[in-house]
């Protein structure tokens, strides 16, 4: 028996249309979200600098997959110790000074595993980012290393701004990279930002 044209075309149009259903209920959604929080250096780089602060600025996409995918930019700002209380860490970055500060910009992108939950949403999330590295003493260079963080956070609804988004994360700074012997640069650092849409 044959099966008439017009039949296939049914089938095409009809398979379109309940396509464009199940994008339309599933929509793309990109924020953006800008927080401060403090920063506490770990091992080698805790014993040359005090805890300091981080501003950063993320954009998160969501709809693409079950995962979230999200991009981030993060400025990182550590006091030194004084020279007679901080050892010099090994690697390129300048003997520490009081009065100065360990800088570094990180530029990455990251997966974030939601938990649903009625009020809050907690996640888990992992970053890779490319660190810039410095100090504010005179003749201090820059150095550029590979990093990862790990941590958890939370998304919570606040009226009719979007969400404020808490997030604690542990984080290495010169995972790839290094010189040969270059001590291990890390801290523990948290991050209170406010998210809204822009698509």
């Amino acid at each position: 028996m044959k099966i008439p044209l017009w039949f296939f075309v049914c089938l095409l149009l009809t398979g379109s249309v309940y396509g464009q259903d199940e994008m339309i209920g599933a929509p793309v959604k990109v924020a953006l979200g800008i927080g401060a929080g403090p920063s506490t250096p770990t091992g080698s780089l805790g014993d040359r600098d005090d805890a300091g602060w981080n501003a950063a600025a993320k954009v998160r996409l969501e709809g693409l997959i079950p995962l979230q995918i999200v991009g981030m930019v993060q400025y990182n700002r550590l006091p030194n110790r004084s020279q007679s209380v901080a050892p010099a860490v090994v690697g390129p970055i300048a003997p520490a000074s009081s009065g100065e500060y360990d800088v570094a910009w990180l530029y990455g992108a990251g997966l974030e595993f939601p938990i649903s939950l009625p009020v809050i949403r907690p996640y888990i999330g992992v970053d890779g980012f490319v660190s810039s590295l410095s100090s504010t003493a005179a003749n201090a260079s820059s150095i550029t290393r590979e990093g990862v963080d790990a941590g958890i956070g939370a998304q919570i609804p606040f009226a009719v701004f979007g969400n404020v988004n808490v997030e604690f994360k542990y984080q290495i700074f010169n995972v790839a990279g290094k010189e040969q012997n270059e001590d291990t640069y890390s801290q523990v650092m948290a991050n209170i930002s406010l998210s809204f849409g822009i698509l």
